[in-house]
């Protein structure tokens, strides 16, 4: 596409550097476009193809998480998003 960038997980890799809100509202939205978390444990609760590959880094200075994969109340439908977004690409 001449003289437009497709900002999707193919052609761009995101690192998000901060504390836990920062990093799970930079999370959450990129979910909806098909960037999968770096975190095994987060791919995995999120259900991420194994030969899917990370395009959402992070580095994190609280010892919060992330995402909290034990709230089925929060797993649930950010899955729901995961596999959506992943349906479409």
């Amino acid at each position: 596409m001449t003289g437009h960038y497709c900002f999707t997980p193919d052609s761009a890799a995101i690192y998000v550097c901060g504390l836990t809100g920062t990093i799970s509202g930079t999370i959450l939205p990129l979910i909806d476009r098909g960037f999968i978390p770096d975190s095994e444990r987060i791919r995995g609760a999120l259900g991420a193809p194994p030969e899917a590959t990370g395009g959402i880094f992070w580095e994190q200075y609280d010892t919060k998480p992330v995402v909290d994969i034990a709230d089925p109340a929060v797993v649930g439908p950010l899955r729901d998003r995961m596999q959506a977004a992943l349906s479409r690409r």
